[in-house]
């Protein structure tokens, strides 16, 4: 998740490449407008993934940030491909979504990994398939959980 502080680490980061690369060629007036450009993006986008975020807690189902859910079926696709159907903990069902949203999967010791929702919107679970990679830490991890399992 995006947080508003991030917004000021890309501002300095990005002003110090615009000077780098842009040399002595970034006047006082030419640094301002860059600046008030950078700054007006930057209010574009929080505003615009706050209103993202207000709308995800809003729907039935909904929430915000992270959430436990709990492991309820796996179903074997193919030989290397599983089908995941994850029910949230706290019970609140059904779910909407947007059809190609995806939901993040969060394990101890991994970068989080996003897969794509396969279930149609307004179930009371959320559905992925995961294919199973030779040396994947995540996706080995995945195949081996067992039922039950709560995962954020």
């Amino acid at each position: 998740t995006v947080q508003p502080d991030h917004y000021g680490i890309v501002y300095k980061n990005l002003m110090a490449s615009i000077g780098h690369v842009l040399g002595d060629v970034v006047t006082e007036e030419i640094g301002k407008g860059w600046s008030d450009a950078v700054l007006s993006l930057a209010k574009i986008m929080h505003t615009r993934e706050e209103e993202l975020y207000k709308m995800a807690e809003a729907r039935r189902g909904g929430w915000r940030g992270v959430k436990d859910f709990k492991l309820a079926k796996k179903r074997e696709v193919s030989k290397a491909c599983m089908e995941f159907t994850f029910e949230p903990v706290d019970g609140a069902g059904p779910i909407d979504f947007t059809t190609g949203q995806f939901l993040t999967l969060h394990l101890e010791g991994a970068t989080p990994r996003h897969y794509t929702v396969v279930n149609k919107p307004g179930e009371a679970f959320l559905q992925c398939c995961i294919k199973k990679i030779d040396k994947g830490h995540v996706s080995n991890a995945m195949h081996d959980l067992e039922i039950g399992t709560v995962i954020k």
